[in-house]
């Protein structure tokens, strides 16, 4: 990515993060969370920018079932980028509300995906006994 970015001489526009634990207060200073993506299974970024209370626009390659909220909407990859540019002023602005409980009851709560996780070790160490 770092290559593409430097061929595309796109270095001032694109910022390389790296691991970071603060990812929840870098989306409270996002509008809108956009996901352009070719493919991808279940993306935890586009359930944690949901937990922000924010839209998203999606392409249409990702699974639907990532929508939890209601706050997504899914694009085609064939659309242009005017299309895209248009449907995201389209989707703003809105008002950001607290989707914490939609995501805790889809299962997507750090508490209960911990014990989960305890649980599945543990029966797994004793299946290995």
């Amino acid at each position: 990515v770092k290559e593409k970015v430097k061929l595309l001489d796109l270095e001032n526009k694109v910022i390389m993060t790296g691991v970071r634990d603060d990812v929840n207060e870098i989306l409270q200073t996002f509008d809108m969370f956009v996901f352009p993506s070719i493919y991808e299974g279940l993306p935890v970024s586009v359930i944690e920018a949901q937990a922000s209370g924010l839209k998203c626009l999606l392409s249409d390659t990702v699974t639907k079932e990532v929508d939890i909220t209601g706050n997504v909407e899914f694009m085609s990859l064939e659309k242009s980028p005017k299309e895209w540019a248009e449907k995201i002023v389209s989707m703003l602005p809105y008002e950001r509300k607290n989707t914490q409980q939609k995501i805790i009851d889809a299962g997507y709560d750090i508490k209960s995906t911990a014990e989960w996780l305890t649980d599945f070790y543990i029966k797994l160490a004793e299946k290995n006994l």
